[in-house]
């Protein structure tokens, strides 16, 4: 391959990768938008609450912490923690894409 020329398939990979991203970013933005203004009604509120004074009543043959949080946990990590979750996921992704294009590159590659 001559210097300084990219070839069609990174390029491909690239168009792929971008647009896989970009999916999930606008995925996890959806769900989150979806997730906070469910969430954040006064009856799911009070249902929280009610499932938390619930559990810390519950006895069993293991001890269980009360959860702490006043507010659900999926509320709270996708309000509070986005950013995190958002870098994760986009971490996760690249891993997974790079090693699909490097065996699918291997297992095209002539022997």
């Amino acid at each position: 391959m001559p210097r300084g020329r990219v070839s069609v398939g990174i390029v491909v990979c690239m168009v792929v990768y971008l647009c896989g991203a970009v999916g999930i970013v606008l995925g996890l933005r959806h769900v989150r938008a979806e997730a906070i203004d469910e969430l954040s009604t006064p009856e799911e509120q009070a249902h929280w609450q009610k499932w938390k004074a619930e559990a810390a009543r519950q006895g069993g043959p293991v001890a269980r912490r009360p959860p702490k949080s006043d507010e659900p946990p999926t509320l709270v990590l996708l309000r509070d923690h986005y950013p995190v979750l958002v870098a994760a996921s986009l971490t996760f992704y690249s891993f997974l894409f790079a090693l699909a294009v490097f065996l699918g590159r291997g297992m095209l590659r002539p022997s």
